[in-house]
């Protein structure tokens, strides 16, 4: 009788919780986010080609704009700047990374620890610091149906209103949402093996 109310009582948990199943992003994903500029919103597609290191073909569909963005794997461990610049060339990120956050920003910010996270705006270097406000549960499409994902809801200490939302999940730090007075919102994943 133990034995059974230990079994209910695991299989209620695991029904309750819900699916721990981490997010795969591999090169048969697809990500669509929204891209909200000057209050303009474009589809923007990322067909995610390879992850390590990580590289990506983007489309701005609205604006037939197509490119393709590779980082190194220096850039994916250490890089603590952004580059969200989808302008229809390929790019290959050295110092900066896309999408992702480095591994180095990700561990401080999950540390607890304030970060410094940088993106240019034309010829100016924008550098703050950030630090996690608040670990969320929130629904994303993924396959079409929400799933509760873990989130890293990360605001600038400098009060400018600048917050990036990114997966908690230290082999894939994917940016889910950011609003930089610009923003991008994942709407959907799309990968079979998810």
């Amino acid at each position: 009788m133990i034995r059974y109310s230990l079994l209910l009582f695991v299989s209620v948990f695991a029904i309750s919780c819900g699916s721990t199943k981490k997010i795969l992003v591999d090169g048969n994903t697809q990500l669509q986010y929204d891209l909200i500029l000057a209050n303009e919103s474009l589809r923007l597609q990322i067909n995610v080609v390879a992850t390590n290191p990580r590289s990506f073909q983007y489309i701005v569909e609205s604006q037939n704009i197509t490119g393709s963005i590779s980082m190194t794997s220096e850039a994916e461990d250490e890089a603590t700047e952004l580059y969200h610049n989808f302008a229809g060339e390929d790019k290959k990120l050295i110092k900066s990374t896309s999408i992702w956050l480095s591994d180095a920003v990700f561990n401080q910010l999950s540390k607890g620890l304030p970060t410094t996270i940088s993106y240019r705006q034309g010829f100016v270097k924008n550098e703050l610091e950030y630090k996690v406000v608040e670990k969320q549960k929130i629904l994303y499409n993924v396959n079409g149906k929400p799933k509760s994902l873990d989130v890293l809801y990360i605001e600038d200490m400098h009060k400018k209103g600048f917050k990036i939302w990114v997966l908690n999940n230290v082999e894939n730090p994917l940016i889910l949402r950011l609003n930089f007075g610009w923003q991008l919102i994942l709407k959907d994943i799309i990968n079979d093996a998810a």
